[in-house]
């Protein structure tokens, strides 16, 4: 996020809401049990979901807070996904102790490391509204509860484990691996190029495919066509010349989408963009490619049903919900750096 910290999840749930009234204490906004969610963190809540809000939306009112996001007035969602992401938070917690799961010296670890990175950038914002260092640290912690939660939930041995076969075939379907020459129909960037220009192009390019038909490894003429765009280039090896397409991404990338729709494994091919004629090589997913984003694929996978079970986990729940805190930690109240959302 760019002032806030984007959650290693993006799930949310609802809960039951047992309010506490005629209480004045503010110093907290939430509990279940002997855990709380203090009125630092959630206002931690309300900075990322105006985060969340204001780098989603097309289009902002001259004051941020008269906006509309995902039909809801930007005040009501921010605040809604602050309450949300807090009773997650509490349920969370449980879980992780329920399931057993240990808090160890590395997770310390990786948390002292995040805390560096983050909070020297976003120390000032978060302190002005009332986020300490301690309250910025248990939101990152929260964070990686939840990571761990999830990854132990549907790994194995897990609740509901997912096996090998089952997510490979995810992957095989949703992603495709590819390596590819990008030739340019752009020009130089000083005049239009003309059709000899691009015919000269498309030339090259069928020669590359020609090439490839024959037998030749792709990487060899990756490497001299950078060679001959910039003859200082250093050869580069087989797996950095590796890309990945995400089906997520068909409807608004028009090489994604062909790649889905045209480009077969081991048959070299050319498809064209309306800067760029790209000789592609599409290959088959293995192994290597399922063990390196094993945990990204399974986010991808799972994230929509784990929204569901934290749903239920937190429908379940008795948390009590500290209205004199929501009530006075609103959203339009924080101190943010666009002046036109501070009004």
């Amino acid at each position: 996020m760019k002032t806030g910290i984007r959650l290693l999840t993006a799930a949310l749930c609802g809960a039951v809401l047992f309010s506490l009234c005629g209480c004045g204490d503010t110093t907290w906004a939430m509990k279940q049990g002997e855990d709380a969610v203090t009125s630092g963190m959630y206002l931690g809540y309300l900075l990322q979901g105006y985060e969340e809000a204001s780098s989603g939306m097309t289009e902002k009112a001259d004051n941020f807070w008269d906006s509309t996001y995902e039909e809801k007035n930007v005040a009501d969602w921010v605040k809604d996904y602050a309450v949300k992401y807090a009773k997650e938070d509490l349920a969370i917690r449980e879980k992780v102790r329920e399931y057993g799961i240990e808090w160890d010296e590395t997770d310390d670890s990786t948390l002292d490391q995040m805390m560096s990175y983050y909070w020297q950038s976003y120390q000032e914002l978060y302190e002005k509204n009332g986020v300490n260092e301690q309250s910025f640290r248990e939101v990152l912690r929260a964070s990686s509860l939840n990571d761990k939660l999830f990854r132990y939930y549907y790994g194995e041995g897990g609740v509901e484990p997912v096996s090998h076969d089952e997510l490979f075939g995810y992957l095989d379907s949703e992603y495709l691996k590819y390596k590819m020459v990008e030739l340019s129909t752009a020009g130089d960037g000083e005049s239009e190029p003309t059709e000899e220009d691009k015919a000269a192009v498309r030339e090259k390019a069928e020669g590359y495919l020609a090439r490839l038909q024959a037998g030749e490894e792709i990487d060899t003429i990756i490497n001299e066509y950078a060679k001959e765009q910039d003859p200082e280039a250093e050869e580069t090896a087989s797996e950095e010349n590796q890309y990945y397409a995400s089906a997520a991404n068909r409807e608004s990338d028009a090489l994604t989408e062909q790649l889905f729709a045209n480009a077969q494994v081991g048959v070299p091919t050319i498809l064209e963009t309306d800067e760029s004629i790209c000789v592609v090589l599409r290959q088959a997913m293995d192994d290597t490619d399922y063990d390196t984003y094993h945990d990204t694929i399974l986010q991808n996978y799972k994230a929509d049903a784990f929204d569901e079970v934290l749903t239920g986990w937190c429908d379940g729940m008795n948390i009590t919900v500290n209205d004199a805190a929501i009530n006075r930690y609103q959203p339009k109240k924080l101190k943010l750096e666009d002046e036109t959302a501070s009004n």
